[in-house]
Order: C-alpha cells, then structure tokens, then sequence
C-alpha cells in the first residue's frame, strides 16, 4: 500500500511538472515571456507614471469615485498622490485614510509565480488559458490576498497578445479590513509591444465579506489611464 501511494504521488507530480512545461512552451511559441507577469509588474511600478481611477460604494452605498496618480520619481512613501475624491479636492481625513493604505507602509508591489503550479484550463481555436498561483513568500503585505488565489491568464490567438487576467480565491483571505470568503478580481490588459509590458487598463474586485453576521457583497471598479513611460 505505502508503495502504491508512492507512486500514486509521483505520478501527480510529474503531471503536475508536465502542465508546467506545455504552459512554458507554449507561451515561448507565442512570443510571451513566461515570466510576463512579473516583468510587467516591476516595469510599471519602476518606469511609468499613471492614473487610477476608483469607483466605489460607501458603506451608506454612497457611490465614491476618487482619482490618484502613482509616480515612480517620488519617495517611496509618497508615490501615490489622491488628487480627487468626487470631484473635489480631498480632505484632510480623506488624505489621511488615503496615504494609510497606499503610501505609509512604503512597500513596492510585488509577486512571483510559482511556475510549477501551472495548469492548462482551454486551448481552443480563440484562447489559450492557463491558472497558477503565487509564491506566498513572495506577496507585497498590502497584496497578501494575492497569495490565497488562483490565477488564471488568457492569450487571445486572433489579437495575439495576453488580454486578461483573473484572480478567485480558493480559501478566506482578508481584503484590508475585511474577511472575505468570496473575492474575484479581474484585470483587463493592454500590451506595450516597444517595452514588452503588460499593462493594466481596467480591474473589476468583486468580494463577499461578513460584518456583523451578515453577508454584503462589495464591488470595486478601476480604471488605468495617462500611461507615460519615464524609463
């Protein structure tokens, strides 16, 4: 029995290994780097300034639409700059709460795949998608959600290029205040073929969280834009 088990688990793992490599291959016969994600990531933190644009509900449902803007030239702490929270110029509360969860911390996103979990999801005559997940180690704090996640990419054959990715988390992860049991995030991409990056247009967060023994779902809409390379 100890033997069979033995080689039920190497079996796995060498499948497991095998998707690995039909992922890797077949990103390197698209003309993908396999390490897309992170090259994008570290490129547009080092070397592009930008704006967000974040639309949310207050929890009376207020709609709040704030607009920032990330400039990698500035100190570490103050890269991220709130410029407007519904048309106007921001208070002092609302800078306050801001530069708590996007500056104070002074800690650059990052993540690093472990290429080991990839796994083919379709390959069909439009699509390529494969999942995989993050090294836990290696997740930003301010991202640590990212870790409880599976991701899932999508390269589109006709336009030839990653469109989009997708994030569902697969255990309870905690999204800044809140315990989540059910979070999806979704990002649209948009490729810089001159710099080789992935970047990001829009995002759509869509999570389910408990707060005083009741379930709301909450949604989190983003959009990128004035994407200006510095590098």
């Amino acid at each position: 029995m100890k033997t069979l088990l033995t080689l039920v688990s190497l079996f796995a793992i060498l499948l497991l290994f095998g998707q690995a490599d039909v992922v890797e291959k077949r990103l390197e016969e698209y003309g993908v780097r396999t390490d897309f994600l992170e090259h994008s990531l570290r490129n547009t933190k080092e070397s592009y300034v930008y704006k967000y644009k974040m639309t949310y509900g207050a929890m009376d449902g207020t709609p709040v639409v704030n607009i920032s803007e990330y400039d990698p030239r500035r100190k570490l702490k103050n890269r991220w700059q709130l410029i407007t929270v519904n048309g106007k110029l921001p208070s002092k509360k609302e800078l306050r709460k801001w530069n708590k969860f996007n500056n104070e911390r002074g800690e650059e996103l990052h993540a690093e795949i472990d290429k080991s979990t990839y796994e083919v999801v379709v390959d069909n005559p439009t699509y390529f998608s494969f999942s995989f997940k993050y090294k836990p180690e290696t997740v930003s704090k301010n991202r640590q959600f990212l870790a409880d996640c599976i991701g899932y990419a999508y390269y589109n054959k006709q336009e030839k290029k990653i469109t989009g990715v997708r994030y569902e988390n697969f255990r309870e992860t905690k999204v800044r205040l809140y315990n989540c049991h059910e979070l999806v995030i979704s990002h649209e991409l948009d490729y810089d073929q001159k710099a080789d990056v992935h970047l990001i247009t829009s995002e759509d967060f869509d999570f389910k969280v408990m707060v005083v023994g009741q379930e709301i779902e909450l949604e989190q809409l983003g959009e990128y834009f004035d994407y200006e390379k510095i590098k």
